[in-house]
């Protein structure tokens, strides 16, 4: 018996009897379940696991250089990340419970203000008492919606226990299948390989894999530049708020410097709310801290991301606008951030298949010649 060919028949027979078992679960549990099924409460730890396990293999990697062992190179890169979230809940959560407190404090006497402010420009123009009387109902019902949103906060949070209870245990199981997909890396990526070949043979395995290889790096590069970049935006946004006395500068560089992440637009989700935070302590320094930001967007989209960065993604500026539009309308914050990679991504795969085509075309042309 030839037994290379009976292991192949037999993979190939439990993968799809794997996959007609799911799809009859999937099918079955969308009619006996009350509220409708859905795939996804399943699906999360998993994509949690998986994005943890390909974010922190660079740091992971990283130790290993230094330190042959993987099992103490693990336990060192999730202490290493417990240590940064320790040292954000130390030093930011502090500074959201004062901004949340000063907030609603002076929120009344700011929408007085406000209002009274209108109704002052109000009169400076020849308005009938009916425009007017849109105007003050339309600003009474806005404050009235910011004094019931803070009102509310703490009841919907209780309500949206079970909801967060639930993101905590998916995130706790995404940390745990983390934790098994780093530890056993390459027996995992060895067996995937062998799945691909079963399913689509060993020469589509060659060109996928080809494919896998050149995302990783591109996803790679780009990740680790954003990273580097966003972390010298944050520094320096901390200590020209500082020097500036700027209120809120530890949150407001976090802030800067997480949005920074996502190209083009994130400079700008970063900065209004830290600009509307700011303007509730002093209009002045909120004032202060656009213009500053403004000046170290400049630097950085002149001269820090070009450094960092470089042609390392290597499409032009319009294709990162539609990437961050597209990705973002279908996947949100999400979507911005993969956006770029992804596109450069498809762009080198239409090259290739365009470019072979070509080839092909010449070839048969010059031999009918």
């Amino acid at each position: 018996m030839n037994w290379r060919f009976w292991n192949r028949r037999y993979y190939i027979a439990s993968f799809y009897t794997l996959i007609v078992a799911g799809l009859l679960i999937t099918y079955w549990k969308s009619f006996t379940h009350p509220t409708g099924f859905t795939i996804m409460p399943l699906i999360w730890p998993f994509l949690i696991g998986i994005s943890l396990a390909y974010l922190l293999n660079f740091l992971l990697r990283l130790f290993e250089r230094k330190i042959k062992r993987r099992s103490l190179s693990l336990t060192l890169t999730y202490l290493t990340v417990l240590a940064l979230i320790l040292t954000f809940v130390l030093l930011i959560a502090p500074q959201i419970s004062k901004a949340m407190g000063h907030f609603i404090e002076e929120f009344p006497d700011f929408s007085e203000q406000i209002t009274m402010q209108v109704e002052t420009q109000l009169g400076n123009f020849d308005l009938t008492e009916d425009h007017v009387g849109t105007v003050r109902d339309g600003m009474d019902d806005l404050i009235n919606r910011f004094v019931t949103f803070n009102q509310n906060i703490v009841p919907r949070l209780i309500e949206n226990l079970v909801i967060i209870g639930e993101t905590l245990k998916n995130i706790i199981l995404g940390i745990v299948l983390s934790i098994y997909i780093l530890a056993r890396k390459e027996i995992l990526a060895h067996q995937f390989s062998k799945l691909i070949i079963v399913a689509i043979g060993s020469q589509k395995q060659k060109i996928m894999q080809k494919w896998l290889t050149r995302a990783n790096q591109i996803f790679g590069k780009f990740f680790v530049g954003m990273l580097l970049n966003s972390l010298i935006i944050g520094f320096a946004t901390i200590v020209l708020l500082f020097i500036f006395r700027i209120p809120f500068a530890i949150l407001v560089g976090f802030i800067v410097a997480v949005t920074n992440m996502i190209p083009i637009f994130g400079p700008f989700i970063g900065a209004i709310p830290s600009a509307i935070m700011i303007f509730f302590v002093s209009p002045t320094k909120a004032l202060i801290f656009v213009i500053l930001i403004l000046i170290i967007q400049q630097v950085d989209s002149n001269i820090i991301t070009p450094k960092i960065l470089g042609e390392k993604i290597g499409i032009p500026p319009i294709w990162v606008l539609v990437a961050i539009l597209i990705f973002g309308y279908f996947f949100g914050i999400v979507g911005m951030i993969i956006g770029v990679p992804m596109t450069a991504l498809l762009i080198e795969i239409t090259r290739e298949i365009a470019n072979n085509r070509l080839a092909h075309t010449h070839k048969k042309y010059a031999k009918d010649t």
